[in-house]
């Protein structure tokens, strides 16, 4: 799961200490490493296989350069929400419109971070079972929703 490779690497950074600096450094490295390939297959079976048991939990989302990340996602009629594990949420806290591919359907979308409203953080981070990413300091990105919202034509 890419949530579970974010939090084994940020695991790995915090216990850097000055006489473990450098095989933390490379457990880092191993670890984002087998992380890229792990996305790399996971967005691969999303776009072949978007009735596969995968595509029914993760979406991809388009990010501003173009990169594609897998993630867990929880659709509340017609918006959809994402739970950030990175820095990458930063991009959206003014609504940017982006693509997700949600079960084969590439869709355009507004994304916009919601950093205000508890109840629904509680909601979608326990629906999403993802304890550990609410958890987290704001400033390595835990902790805050994004927001899908489908742009209609």
């Amino acid at each position: 799961d890419p949530a579970q490779c974010a939090h084994q690497v940020l695991m790995a950074g915090y216990a850097v200490s000055r006489l473990a600096i450098r095989p933390v450094l490379f457990l880092a490295l191993a670890l984002l490493s087998s992380c890229a390939a792990l996305n790399r297959s996971v967005i691969d079976e999303l776009t072949s296989s978007p009735q596969g048991d995968r595509a029914q939990r993760l979406l991809l989302l388009t990010l501003s350069d173009g990169r594609e990340i897998p993630l867990r996602y929880l659709q509340l009629q017609q918006d959809v929400y994402v739970g950030a594990g990175g820095r990458w949420w930063r991009q959206f806290q003014t609504p940017v419109q982006t693509h997700m591919l949600l079960r084969g359907q590439r869709v355009l979308v507004t994304a916009s971070a919601v950093l205000d409203d508890a109840a629904l953080h509680r909601r979608v981070f326990g629906e999403l079972r993802n304890p550990w990413l609410a958890r987290l300091p704001r400033w390595l990105g835990g902790g805050v929703l994004v927001q899908l919202k489908p742009l209609t034509r």
